[in-house]
């Protein structure tokens, strides 16, 4: 016979009709650090300065960084 040690699911798991699913991650709301990835960075420029998915598919990091970054003062 086999033993139920535990009387709840674990808080990660969630079954069918569970509406307290699992939190989705949150947008990048800040400047990503200048050594991030250039997908980070792509996901900052569309998302936060509405800039065009295709025009940043092909960008490097570095040009993502330098057109949608912050400004030097």
């Amino acid at each position: 016979m086999l033993r139920r040690y535990h009387t709840q699911a674990p808080k990660h798991v969630n079954e069918p009709g569970d509406v307290e699913a699992a939190p989705k991650a949150q947008a990048l709301t800040e400047t990503p650090a200048g050594n991030a990835s250039a997908e980070q960075w792509r996901t900052y420029a569309i998302e936060q300065r509405g800039a065009d998915p295709e025009q940043v598919a092909g960008m490097k990091r570095d040009e993502l960084r330098e057109q949608y970054g912050p400004k030097p003062e």
